[in-house]
């Protein structure tokens, strides 16, 4: 399989592209980005692109898109700035993906995602998350992880806090409300584009667990 990693220097996006790069089934992998982020991965090469005008080749007998592209407002420094990383890129990648003949597409969204929310950051998610899947893709699955796991690049003083917080009360804590690692996230991702199931699947945080561990 060829596939095709956006948003690969984040926190799954990182870990994907280890998991990736060691899969046998997987025979080259193509992760486009905003900018160098300098991996040398087996199997990996990296395509600097303009997510607003995505080059068509770079889709080319691929299989399989994996999206885990994701910023927050304040890194962003703007609701329309989020907006565009977090909606408009993934929509522009699935549809460069379904125009180019990409058979799967998995999409890294956020527990809560709805787009009729009253919170803003729900409600784009659950924009994506229809944009994506309207897209005409024969194979869709969208995961809902809630707050992820591991070391990221950037410090999160929130998150750090809640991670904690987390783990103190995790016996108390229903299991699609915990903490997940990053590391879950992505390999459920390749579960699931190795199954070949087509459709649209939605897949919340519990479930995402269940698909590594069974």
């Amino acid at each position: 399989m060829k596939v095709i990693v956006a948003g690969g220097s984040g926190l799954v996006g990182t870990e994907l592209l280890k998991i990736l790069s060691a899969e046998a089934k997987i025979s080259s992998i193509i992760t486009l980005t905003r900018r160098p982020i300098g991996t040398h991965l087996p199997k990996v090469t990296e395509q600097v692109v303009d997510f607003e005008n995505l080059p068509m080749e770079a889709f080319e007998n691929s299989d399989t898109v994996f999206c885990c592209l994701g910023t927050t407002i304040k890194k962003a420094g703007s609701k329309p700035a989020f907006e565009k990383v977090d909606f408009e890129y993934p929509k522009n990648l699935a549809l460069a993906a379904k125009k180019a003949g990409v058979k799967s597409y998995a999409l890294v969204s956020s527990m809560g995602a709805n787009i009729n929310s009253g919170i803003f950051y729900s409600k784009v998610k659950g924009k994506t998350e229809k944009a994506v899947s309207d897209s005409g893709i024969p194979q869709i699955g969208i995961f809902r992880p809630s707050l992820l796991l591991g070391d990221r690049q950037e410090y999160r003083f929130a998150e750090k806090v809640s991670a904690a917080l987390m783990n103190v009360f995790s016996f108390i804590i229903p299991k699609k409300y915990r903490g997940i690692q990053a590391g879950t996230v992505a390999n459920a991702m390749l579960n699931f584009v190795l199954s070949d199931k087509n459709g649209v699947k939605i897949i919340e945080s519990d479930l995402i667990q269940e698909m590594v561990t069974t």
